[in-house]
């Protein structure tokens, strides 16, 4: 079949969203045009990146290729030659966007919100950053005047709802007004761009799937350790609620588009409840003899008091030095001060992080953010001492078989489900940037926290519980969604082993135009009514970045700081 070089296709991306809660509530009748939508099209799980987290699962969507090639792992990476940790964006990510290829094609293009798209890239069209914009005070935009038409348009555009300090206020009620309210914005905001300008392809991803289920979904699962009942009568359908706005999103939608428009709908990962069991990676390696501390106190966590102290003193002396600075310094001075003021701050934060760690002795550790952990290697890491030819794959292999003997105290269930070496998720020139060993803890009974996060935690072992109430209650799953609707599409078909990446190379099709050879993702052929060849071509590549240049100023790693800890995904 030769694919329709005028067909568009408009994508909708809800952040999170998941089957497990879409066909039942589809059946029930709450989500008319979900059930339309998989009556008349192709649809299935959609499996997500390892770990199933937004910024890779994103950037392997946009990009087509795995984490080996786009560069992209978690919302941080390395510094090269330190150990030190900095945020992501859109300048850590290799390969060409979706929106790049096309808009090369001659393609008008419509993007907003989708993750990882900060700073804007220049496009044959529109583009709106995600939520690894620091804040709305940067340009968000392209072209950047677009910031203006946006103000006119829905008033102030907010890029991200600020849970955290909702929750720990108490309000709930506002914080699920909130989250719907700045949908409402994006999706107005998304209708003006559709009905004002050219397009052939547009995509909108809404986060408030995402938001909703990390924070609200203890109020409508019975099972989860934190369920309230009474609380349940006043928050349980939040999540509903959102899942029902998105639906009449995608109604609007099909009022309004003709047989020359097929629809995407698709998520980045799925979702479940969260647990308040905790395991701690770099206690577990101290336990196996794997990593060392610097002195005998910081193993029975009086460092770690001692570091959040000093961490609160520090910054509170950098923050009323800045503010003294704001009042008597003309601007050029007080602008160079204020920036080193910042680094200095993020700096700090780095050091903390790992400044207890005896290296010298240490042959593996974990940034214990996600489910990884990285081998100390020599000539690759600052002080590396384990040599590449001889002790590499013998700690790589003995830590995998001691994760697999990890046992709960009590039951005497293993916690670990699966170890995988960096080789066995990814390939590319981009693969050192990556975890030599990826773990999945078994049934989601456990979640990652770092070691001494508070006196709390630092009284407990390598397995522990948190008290959960303004954390959030909902976890990532590794099975997505997506539903491909179209003239060209079969209708009613559940299709099986379908990944994220495989999106691009069936757009790309869909459009008319080839597949790049470098793409990972495969065209998803037994979604389509007839048979059909796509063409291929050779990739002309993309500019790369140098690693020595942070992709932000200090000052925005200190906004990304914050807004990542007002959404849960860091302590």
């Amino acid at each position: 079949m030769k694919q329709n070089k005028n067909k568009k296709v408009v994508v909708i991306g809800f952040d999170g969203a998941t089957f497990d809660l879409i066909k039942p509530w589809a059946e029930q009748g709450e989500l008319p045009n979900f059930a339309r939508l998989m009556n008349e099209g192709a649809y299935g799980e959609l499996q997500s990146t390892q770990p199933p987290i937004s910024p890779q699962a994103w950037a392997s969507f946009m990009t087509g290729t795995n984490a080996g090639k786009h560069g992209i792992y978690n919302f941080q990476e390395r510094e090269p030659g330190s150990y030190n940790l900095r945020f992501i964006n859109a300048r850590s990510r290799r390969g060409k966007t979706l929106w790049r290829i096309l808009s090369e094609a001659g393609k008008k293009v419509i993007v907003i919100g989708v993750p990882c798209t900060y700073p804007p890239e220049k496009v044959n069209g529109l583009l709106v950053s995600g939520f690894d914009c620091p804040s709305t005070n940067a340009t968000y935009t392209y072209p950047e005047r677009l910031t203006e038409e946006i103000e006119k348009t829905i008033g102030e555009y907010v890029i991200d709802v600020r849970i955290k300090s909702a929750f720990r206020k108490g309000n709930r009620d506002f914080l699920a007004e909130e989250i719907k309210g700045i949908e409402k914005k994006r999706f107005d905001l998304f209708f003006h761009f559709l009905e004002r300008y050219d397009w052939d392809f547009a995509i909108a991803v809404f986060m408030a799937t995402d938001r909703a289920q990390h924070y609200f979904w203890k109020y409508m699962d019975p099972k989860h350790p934190s369920y309230d009942k009474k609380e349940a009568i006043k928050y349980g359908n939040v999540i509903l609620d959102v899942y029902k706005q998105g639906d009449h999103l995608l109604g609007k939608i099909l009022e309004k588009i003709d047989n020359n428009v097929s629809i995407v709908v698709m998520s980045d990962h799925g979702f479940g409840p969260g647990s308040n069991k905790v395991f701690y990676p770099n206690k577990w390696l101290r336990q196996e003899g794997l990593l060392y501390l610097k002195d005998e106190e910081s193993q029975r966590g009086h460092l770690t008091k001692i570091s959040r102290g000093l961490k609160k003193l520090t910054y509170s002396v950098l923050r009323k030095t800045k503010n003294a600075m704001v009042k008597n310094l003309p601007r050029e001075m007080k602008e160079t001060i204020m920036h080193r003021l910042s680094r200095a701050r993020g700096k700090l934060q780095s050091y903390l992080f790992f400044s207890h760690i005896d290296w010298t002795r240490t042959k593996a550790f974990s940034d214990e953010m996600w489910d990884a952990i990285w081998i100390n290697l020599k000539g690759r890491e600052p002080e590396g001492i384990v040599e590449p030819e001889v002790e590499y794959e013998k700690c790589r292999d003995e830590i995998i078989e001691k994760l697999l003997q990890l046992k709960e105290d009590n039951k005497g269930e293993y916690i670990v489900d699966k170890v995988y070496k960096r080789e066995e998720l990814y390939h590319g020139p981009l693969t050192y940037k990556l975890p030599d060993l990826t773990f999945t803890l078994k049934d989601f009974k456990y979640r990652i926290r770092p070691s001494g996060a508070s006196v709390e935690d630092s009284r407990q072992g390598v397995l522990g519980e948190v008290d959960i109430e303004d954390r959030p209650s909902g976890s990532h799953r590794p099975k997505g969604i997506f539903i491909l609707r179209g003239n060209e599409f079969k209708h009613n078909a559940e299709l099986k082993h379908i990944h994220i990446m495989d999106l691009a190379p069936t757009i790309l099709h869909v459009m008319g135009l080839p597949i790049p050879t470098d793409m990972d993702g495969k065209f998803i052929r037994d979604a389509f009514k007839t048979e059909c060849l796509p063409e291929y071509v050779e990739s002309a590549g993309s500019s790369v970045q140098r690693e020595d240049v942070s992709p932000y100023t200090d000052e925005e790693s200190e906004e990304i700081s914050k807004n990542l800890k007002q959404l849960g995904y860091m302590e």
